[in-house]
């Protein structure tokens, strides 16, 4: 985030001194070309304070202590600091756009920037969308009835902010509590009436929750993307929350032929992180299978910082032939990765509700995963298996326990019913644009 705000304060005008930091192994190195300091550093100086971190309390708090709270700014203080003389008077368009945040993971598209991407390209069919790209795209992404609008990471706010300016009125849609939003914000000081925000929650942890918190006057409507997701954020905004149950596109059901030659087919599709994800459980989760009576193949489709390390272990135990590592696969990819699969696995320690999932489970893939947001409204009704956090042993007895061509047939087809039944998507895209005319009815 302080990249992010020396990048947004930059765009705006306004300087920044020097950075602080409790972490005493970051002192004296840099950020954005400006000094990590301690934060005794600001004593000698009168210049106001801004946290960017998620912990505002607690640091609030440190700084109290050593007198320095009344320096404390807040995001309102920084609009009042920007310069507003910079930009040329906008020209106020006829219609409303709509348009997408798609900031982080843009090289390989997880779950929210695909979210994003197929919102904004569906209903692109019948209005003006684009979708914002801030990170730079290793592969050429294409999207019908959208504009991928690409930025580069430095001086990207910038950008950001005359893009916005030039397609006034907008609505924006932001996911991540960074550069669109930062964005918004500031052309939304500059042109009130023109300019609503909609903050979108992908995940039920508090931290993101926490981070919106510090910008939710500014947004005109908040939406979950699980009931679970609304509860946790309900006790932490002062704001009004909606939500819907997730869509995918479903797909025509077709009979499908259960642990082909005798193999039950796992697949796993997530980055290979352990924050969030917890790719680090992979390995003890097939030592679990290799001690068990169970004839498997699990595909992982993903990259990320614990790629190397399964890879090594898969080598090192001549495990070639039943674990295969296919690296990050093209969202064109994935239907053919889950036709082939038996069952579907999800280590995660926290989720919104999950996309993977729900597109596993319409190709009748078995889901047996951890119990996150948005699970249990869906893996229900004998349709998957829903396991404790960090269960890895359940998650492996239980994929041997449903190894079983009927069993997971008759699981795969529930699992099949309930996201034709709960999760279609031309639903879901009929209740976005629904939700969205209400702002664009505030606008014009």
């Amino acid at each position: 985030m302080a990249e992010v705000f020396a990048d947004f304060l930059s765009a705006i005008h306004v300087g920044i001194l020097f950075f602080v930091d409790n972490d005493k192994n970051k002192h004296g190195k840099s950020v954005a070309g400006k000094l990590i300091e301690p934060v005794e550093t600001i004593v000698k100086y009168d210049n106001k304070i801004l946290i960017t971190c998620i912990y505002y309390k607690e640091i609030l708090a440190q700084l109290r202590e050593l007198g320095l709270d009344s320096r404390v700014i807040s995001i309102e203080n920084v609009m009042e600091e920007a310069d507003y003389t910079i930009w040329k008077k906008a020209i106020i368009n006829e219609s409303v756009s709509i348009i997408f945040d798609a900031h982080d993971g843009s090289n390989n598209w997880a779950g929210t920037e695909i979210w994003a991407l197929r919102l904004a390209s569906k209903l692109g069919n019948t209005r003006d969308t684009s979708l914002l790209v801030t990170e730079g795209m290793k592969r050429k992404l294409t999207a019908d009835f959208t504009k991928v609008i690409e930025l580069p990471q430095k001086n990207g706010c910038k950008e950001i902010i005359e893009y916005m300016i030039s397609k006034l009125p907008i609505i924006v849609v932001q996911d991540f509590c960074k550069y669109a939003m930062l964005a918004a914000i500031y052309v939304k000081t500059l042109y009130p009436q023109y300019v609503k925000i909609v903050s979108v929650l992908h995940a039920d942890n508090e931290k993101n929750i926490k981070r919106l918190a510090e910008y939710v006057d500014y947004t005109d409507k908040v939406f979950a993307v699980s009931e679970q997701v609304k509860s946790t954020a309900s006790g932490i905004l002062n704001k009004k929350i909606d939500s819907a149950m997730q869509g995918v596109i479903i797909p025509k059901k077709q009979v499908k032929t259960y642990m082909k030659n005798g193999v039950t087919r796992i697949g796993y599709a997530a980055r290979l992180v352990v924050v969030q994800k917890r790719a680090d459980l992979i390995i003890p989760l097939i030592t679990a299978l290799e001690t068990s009576n169970i004839n498997y193949r699990l595909e992982i489709a993903g990259s990320g910082s614990c790629y190397e390390m399964i890879d090594e272990y898969v080598k090192e135990n001549s495990l070639e032939e039943k674990v295969v590592l296919l690296g990050q696969l093209t969202v064109s990819e994935m239907p053919k990765f889950w036709k082939r699969q038996d069952i579907f696995i999800n280590l995660s320690e926290f989720e919104g509700c999950s996309l993977s999932m729900i597109e596993a489970m319409s190709y009748q893939c078995v889901p047996v995963v951890t119990n996150v947001s948005g699970v249990k409204n869906i893996v229900c009704n004998n349709a998957g298996i829903v396991k404790e956090i960090g269960d890895v042993i359940g998650i492996a007895r239980s994929i041997v326990d449903i190894s079983d061509p009927v069993k997971l047939r008759e699981m795969g087809e529930n699992a099949y019913n309930i996201v034709n039944c709960e999760c279609n998507y031309n639903d879901y895209l009929c209740f976005w644009g629904n939700y969205l005319d209400e702002l664009v009815r505030d606008i014009s």
